[in-house]
């Protein structure tokens, strides 16, 4: 098995393709948590789980190969992980004890914050034990995320190539069924599913499936995205046209949840599969938008717009009122949206220069390769 190779020699397009669907994914999200009319937005989170699949497992499969043993293995791939991820989000956390410690806003941070500080968030939103907050209820999509990055590994490590590629199509096949199952035994509501990890490992499994099948054979990946795309908005569209044309359109025919037509089955499998598509499309420099230097870029930060974005909408609330007596209505509705995508991807770049990418560069101290350690 190969892992794809891109149509070009530069693989720095890829990368740099790879982060403009970042750029697309933080933007959609953004999207929906500044105004529920774009109640599709939140479809850019299942485009990150997919982009994680596939990065995290391309990652582990050169490691495997590379690695000295399996205590170095683990240790350099969390140790990797742990400078990525943990910096930023440790420094939001407090930050947020330190403004609930002067002001007690959140008044929910206290019920939240064993949730938070163990990447629990989910089962704590899913079995309704904290409450939803415009402060840090984003953050379960991270406790998703660290839950595979914790699983994923020992799957790599101890299963031959042969074995994973039937994992992964079971993921696939199974993990729809047990949406099924969840809802239709009452065990699950399909808000519950929504934040449940095991119902959500068929997008990881997507994007796993670029690193470990074959799909040179797909020569015009672009055509069969744009035919991926076109099928997943309509049978979104025909599932939610009894909310209304309107709604459907503003959903993207996805709205939270979906409730309807069992779409909470289907409707995540056809979302990872077209998510897989556009990756594959980028890895073959096939999508030309997404290598653009200003997308990428944004792509880039996307991980400090993502954890930033949702605090800054929050002030952007604070300041709408004043704006309100002010100005016109369309005039403050603009400065409110100015605000919130420039205030964020701001205060994202000031942190991934001066505070994230520094601590980055000690990742050169981490090699699989180098490592020392027995199996």
């Amino acid at each position: 098995m190969n892992i794809p190779t891109p149509a070009t020699t530069d693989s720095r397009i890829n990368i740099i393709a790879l982060d403009g669907v970042r750029a697309l994914a933080v933007l959609l999200v953004m999207a929906v948590h500044y105004h529920e009319r774009f109640g599709g937005g939140w479809v850019g989170v299942q485009i990150f789980f997919v982009l994680s699949g596939f990065l995290i497992t391309r990652i582990l499969v050169n490691a495997k190969e590379t690695a000295s043993g399996l205590t170095s293995y683990l240790k350099v791939f969390w140790i990797r992980r742990a400078l990525r991820i943990f910096p930023l989000y440790v420094l939001f956390l407090l930050i947020g004890e330190l403004m609930w410690w002067f002001t007690a806003a959140p008044v929910t941070w206290p019920t939240a914050r064993p949730w938070l500080w163990t990447y629990t968030l989910n089962f704590g939103h899913m079995f309704g034990m904290v409450p939803i907050s415009d402060v840090y209820s984003h953050f379960w999509s991270l406790a998703v995320e660290e839950q595979f990055y914790v699983l994923w590994p020992f799957l790599i490590w101890f299963l031959g190539r042969k074995t994973l590629r039937y994992l992964i199509i079971a993921m696939l096949l199974i993990t729809p069924i047990l949406r099924y199952a969840v809802v239709a035994a009452n065990v699950l509501d399909t808000s519950q599913l929504y934040f449940f990890t095991p119902t959500l490992m068929d997008a990881f499994a997507a994007g796993a499936a670029l690193v470990l099948f074959d799909l040179s054979w797909i020569k015009q990946v672009r055509w069969w995205l744009a035919g991926a795309v076109l099928t997943t908005v309509a049978a979104g569209m025909l599932a939610n046209l009894g909310m209304g044309l309107h709604f459907s359109v503003w959903s993207l025919g996805y709205p939270y949840f979906m409730p309807n037509a069992f779409e909470y089955v289907w409707g995540y499998t056809m979302l990872n599969v077209t998510s897989a598509l556009l990756l594959l499309a980028c890895i073959q420099d096939q999508v030309g938008l997404f290598a653009n230097r200003y997308v990428a870029g944004l792509g880039k930060i996307s991980y400090g717009v993502y954890i930033v974005h949702r605090p800054m909408y929050r002030i952007v609330v604070a300041l709408q009122s004043n704006l309100a007596t002010h100005l016109r209505p369309s005039v403050a509705s603009l400065v409110s949206v100015v605000v919130f995508l420039v205030g964020s991807i701001t205060l994202a770049w000031i942190s991934f220069w001066f505070f994230e990418n520094p601590l980055l560069k000690l990742k050169r101290y981490f090699s699989y390769r180098n490592a020392q350690g027995a199996g």
